[in-house]
């Protein structure tokens, strides 16, 4: 599906591009760099219980509140893949910036900040939370690290990504080959070896990166995908 500002002559996008996202990922609100001539564009796909999504936009701030999911039966985890420009990420007392050549994971059912300064284009997957915490617990670990995406499966991850948007009217067939309990398992050793749910506390005055942890992270969406 692909929906885009073009096809609206409201003077001010920020309402828009609000319904656009939230339509797609969950409700958010939105604050475009310059609501007047703000262009988006964002096309997304279905992958069995995944959702795949690639957006070109202006520079925008969006921001997930407690209202926003105080009464949502559903939550899930969003995985960002910067590939112009930084993206900037705030949820709880945790800051991080990610650029292109990685990704980042957004906690849906906590309140948070992301934003890009600039034009820039994205690659969305859309996670359901429950799928995850039936296999590995609690996810409040996973919100705000970021990932290298640059060399081994990391990289190859983001080619499969284009190669599923590309393919777009088999991705369901495509998802199918992929057996959802390989996933988990992949995902449970790769938060293991992570200990993102050890009780050692984080920093939050320095990005969460874990660069030499990323191969098991993105085997376990490579998978999914």
């Amino acid at each position: 599906m692909l929906v885009s500002t073009d096809h609206s002559d409201a003077v001010d996008k920020n309402k828009v591009w609000s319904e656009m996202i939230s339509e797609t990922y969950f409700p958010l609100s939105v604050e475009c760099g310059n609501p007047k001539d703000f262009k988006g564009h964002l096309k997304s796909w279905g992958l069995g219980v995944l959702g795949l999504s690639e957006m070109n936009c202006d520079s925008v701030m969006y921001r997930r509140n407690k209202s926003h999911f105080e009464e949502e039966k559903e939550n899930s985890l969003l995985i960002t893949i910067p590939h112009i420009a930084d993206v900037h990420f705030h949820q709880a007392a945790r800051q991080t910036s990610c650029g292109p050549g990685g990704f980042l994971v957004e906690q849906g059912d906590m309140p948070y900040e992301f934003s890009h300064a600039q034009r820039n284009r994205l690659w969305v997957l859309k996670v359901p939370t429950a799928s995850v915490q039936s296999r590995i617990g609690p996810t409040e670990r996973l919100s705000a690290l970021t990932f290298d995406a640059t060399s081994g499966i990391g990289s190859y991850l983001l080619g499969q990504c284009a190669t599923r948007s590309k393919a777009s009217t088999s991705l369901t067939t495509l998802h199918a080959r992929w057996p959802d309990s390989t996933c988990w398992i992949c995902f449970a050793y790769q938060c293991e070896v992570m200990n993102v749910f050890s009780t050692a506390p984080f920093r939050p005055s320095a990005p969460h990166t874990c660069n030499a942890l990323n191969n098991s992270f993105a085997t376990t969406l490579l998978i999914l995908i």
